[in-house]
């Protein structure tokens, strides 16, 4: 590691344990972040999020950046209560005979999380992470009156911060501090992502609107575009404050 002056140092043991130990704990906090998603438990959701660093952000897609932890939970949470809303009411109104009672009957959101390059930083306080995400999805679709199937594969960018855990002051927690999302593509269970490309999807179920423009254009597959080399795996750092934009 170096010093603000740039002195490269020899870090130490307790400090390489720590960096070991924090990819682990990253791991496990998108994991959890994965599950809680599928779940629809979303209030453990949005507390996979700093609590006490400033300037958390979501970036979704061409939607824009939401910030601070209600900026988290409009972007994450407020969609996919919406769909679930309208799940529910075609649901009910396509099978009668059914007694539905969760509005997320016959929904799936599933998010299989692979290839991560995960770096932790010099002082050990924050991280970067990348992954590729394979999602599966269900919902009732009101044009073909029944739920469907799809598909979707996505980006995703995370910086982490370790802050002070609330029950252990000592070793602290990895929390999410800035997460982005770049999709790939999304494209119904029997039509190939090109098939799709051609056509115009329809809009996300959003509720509210964002804090900031998005950061980079909405740069998922079609057939006329090169896929750009973005995000990027993080490359070493030394202190949060050193972080290139995600």
């Amino acid at each position: 590691m170096t010093t603000p002056t740039g002195t490269h140092t020899t870090p130490t043991r307790a400090q390489r344990l720590h960096r070991i130990r924090a990819v682990h704990e990253i791991h496990n906090l998108i994991g959890r972040h994965a599950f809680f998603n599928a779940a629809g438990h979303y209030d453990d959701l949005i507390n996979t999020f700093a609590r006490h660093t400033p300037g958390v952000t979501v970036e979704l897609a061409d939607w824009g950046v939401y910030e601070g932890l209600d900026g988290a939970r409009a972007a994450l949470v407020g969609p996919l209560l919406e769909m679930a809303r309208r799940n529910g009411e075609g649901m009910r109104a396509a099978y009668p005979e059914l007694d539905i009672q969760d509005d997320r009957a016959g929904m799936l959101l599933e998010g299989a999380f692979t290839t991560p390059v995960v770096h932790v930083a010099d002082d050990g306080g924050s991280a970067r992470g990348v992954w590729m995400v394979l999602a599966a999805q269900t919902g009732f679709n009101p044009d073909a009156g029944r739920p469907e199937a799809g598909w979707a594969w996505v980006h995703y960018a995370v910086d982490f911060v370790h802050e002070e855990a609330e029950d252990d002051g000592e070793n602290g927690v990895w929390r999410i501090l800035r997460l982005r999302v770049v999709p790939r593509f999304r494209t119904a269970y029997g039509s190939s992502w090109p098939e799709s490309s051609l056509r115009r999807q329809p809009p996300p179920p959003l509720t509210t609107t964002s804090d900031r423009p998005p950061t980079a254009p909405l740069n998922d597959y079609t057939v006329t575009r090169v896929t750009t080399y973005d995000p990027r795996p993080p490359e070493p750092y030394r202190t949060l404050d050193d972080l290139p934009p995600l």
